[in-house]
């Protein structure tokens, strides 16, 4: 009955936060997943405040109707001669007699029920109304009385707000609390090896405190995405050892060796599942790596914080990549390459259908930023997986540019002349670049005539309307 106020208002908005439906169905009609939204139910009280305030305006307006009769119910029963309609009770009713009366035609002749009737005519009639009136009020005011009574063990939505957003809140700092840490294992090389070397001081950098001919220890260190030749010569290089001891580094920080023993948990990451392109809101561009057995909430929160993306970004993001997620997981693994990369790790190219086109070079140079492979390598990567796509599916026969107005367009590239593989390929390159299903039928029909430029090509437009009436 009574209006919100900027705090109840505020407890449901929140400051910054969503926004409630208005117009919302109310808790008990909302399905299980959405219990956590905010909405606003007219079936619900708002708060005990607003509760309160509703309860005494209706007993104020009852209160006032009452003050506006000009009788009390004693002066009110005085003329009904002390018969208390309400305690007095109906007269029997004569169930035929009744009957007989409603069934007359004669409009005019009709009579009221018994049991509205009031004895002593119209007067004593609306005497009897007025006094009934004034004990509904009264009931009313007593009702309301009550109800004011029991507010206190009311569920409030402006208490069921506040401890949604103290539930939510306490979600976000265990997510950035969750963030902090993964942040080194997702977004900080691993260390792969370390070697530490007895070094003999030379001429080169002796000092006060190190002598020519000093003994000291160092310690080389190989991480993902280092060179194990450009550590060993950068460490040569320091220390100012002989270009023959550059070799022997070389030798030590190899897989296999003493230096790796520390470190082998780090050798092997879970496989990669998607390395997904971002382009995050400060216009910079960003690849969302996703693994194994990774929880997509915590690595969105990573991602996040590395490239500032706004807080109320995060669920669209994770609403986008999971669907890119759950689409990649339909494309079956056409090719699988293992690759030796220079920190001494072997890491596997996952190629799905889809990804096989034109823009292989794009999706390797993601796979490197995912896997920390040096991107100087991704020429001769995309050289080997075509080689291997050649042998293992066959040699591209059609190529062509396909792509959507304003957007880049990416030369599709069909390895096979049989029509339902044909269809499968395109589908999967309309849904890997995000063209649609609708658009693979006008690209098959394309791919299959330039397979056979002999066959005829009806038209696929739809049949045209026929014209009314004979007209042009």
């Amino acid at each position: 009955m009574s209006l919100a106020n900027e705090t109840e208002v505020a407890a449901l908005e929140g400051m910054g936060g969503d926004i409630p439906s208005w117009d919302a169905a109310p808790p008990s009609v909302q399905s299980p997943e959405n219990e956590n939204a905010l909405s606003f139910s007219a079936l619900s009280p708002l708060s005990a405040s607003n509760e309160r305030a509703s309860l005494r305006r209706l007993a104020t307006a009852a209160t006032n109707v009452l003050l506006s009769y000009r009788t009390s119910e004693t002066e009110d029963l005085r003329v009904l001669d002390g018969e208390d309609p309400d305690v007095l009770g109906d007269p029997p009713i004569d169930v035929d007699a009744e009957r007989s009366a409603s069934e007359q035609t004669d409009l005019s002749s009709k009579q009221m029920p018994t049991f509205l009737r009031t004895k002593g005519g119209a007067v004593r009639a609306a005497v009897a109304a007025r006094l009934r009136e004034k004990r509904l009020l009264k009931a009313a005011m007593f009702a309301l009385v009550r109800l004011e009574a029991d507010i206190d063990g009311l569920k409030f939505q402006v208490d069921r707000a506040a401890a949604l957003r103290v539930k939510q809140t306490q979600e976000l700092r265990r997510r950035k609390k969750r963030a902090d840490e993964l942040f080194e294992l997702y977004f900080s090389p691993l260390t792969l090896a370390t070697l530490t070397v007895e070094v003999v001081q030379s001429e080169t950098g002796a000092s006060a405190d190190r002598p020519v001919g000093s003994r000291y220890t160092a310690t080389a260190v190989v991480k993902e995405g280092d060179s194990i030749e450009t550590v060993a010569r950068a460490f040569a290089h320091t220390h100012a050892l002989d270009e023959r001891d550059v070799q022997t580094l070389v030798d030590a920080l190899q897989p296999g060796t003493a230096s790796r023993v520390a470190h082998l948990q780090n050798a092997t990451r879970p496989a990669l599942v998607a390395a997904v392109p971002v382009v995050v809101p400060s216009g910079g561009y960003g690849v969302f790596v996703f693994r194994t057995g990774d929880d997509l909430t915590d690595i969105a929160f990573v991602f996040a914080g590395t490239h500032q993306v706004p807080e109320f970004k995060i669920p669209g993001l994770i609403a986008d990549v999971n669907k890119t997620l759950v689409a990649r997981e339909k494309h079956a693994v056409v090719l699988r390459v293992p690759v030796t990369a220079p920190d001494g790790r072997t890491v596997v190219l996952e190629i799905r259908d889809g990804d096989q086109h034109g823009d292989l070079p794009r999706f390797v140079e993601r796979w490197c930023v995912a896997e920390r492979v040096p991107l100087d390598t991704i020429g001769q990567i995309v050289q080997v997986a075509r080689q291997r796509l050649d042998q293992e599916i066959g040699p591209v026969l059609v190529t062509f540019p396909v792509g959507a107005a304003g957007r880049l367009a990416v030369a599709i590239e069909i390895r096979t002349a049989d029509p339902q593989k044909v269809l499968a390929t395109v589908s999967a390159f309309c849904v890997t670049h995000d063209l649609g299903t609708e658009s693979a039928p006008g690209i098959t029909r394309t791919a299959l005539a330039r397979l056979d430029p002999g066959a005829v090509l009806v038209d696929a437009d739809p049949t045209p309307k026929q014209a009314k009436d004979g007209a042009v």
